[in-house]
């Protein structure tokens, strides 16, 4: 979804909730690259991430936390410090460029 030149990516969350998080058009483009080329690239209803270990479709939320934090720590960077500063910084870049983070 695009809303005033800011990508948005539908992300189903905690207690089943529908977020849109704004992406910077380098990394919507490499989503698109990913999907042109994944398996399950052409289900709407997919999975981005998808378990390599079973057949029963998306990658485990602890998983991917998991293989952030193992970078982060690698890094020396807070795992808590990461998430905050991704967060902080993602809605900062869509403000600037307008769009409604109210959703």
């Amino acid at each position: 979804m695009t809303d005033r030149g800011v990508t948005f990516l539908r992300v189903h969350g905690k207690g089943s909730k529908t977020r849109l998080i704004p992406l910077h058009p380098e990394t919507a483009q490499r989503i698109s690259d990913y999907l042109a080329v994944a398996p399950h690239g052409t289900d709407k209803s997919a999975s981005l991430f998808q378990s390599a270990r079973k057949k029963t479709g998306r990658l485990a939320p602890t998983s991917i936390y998991e293989t952030v934090r193992r970078h982060c720590q690698a890094a020396g960077i807070s795992i808590k410090r990461f998430c905050h500063t991704c967060r902080a910084t993602a809605a900062t870049n869509a403000l600037e460029h307008g769009a409604d983070i109210s959703r």
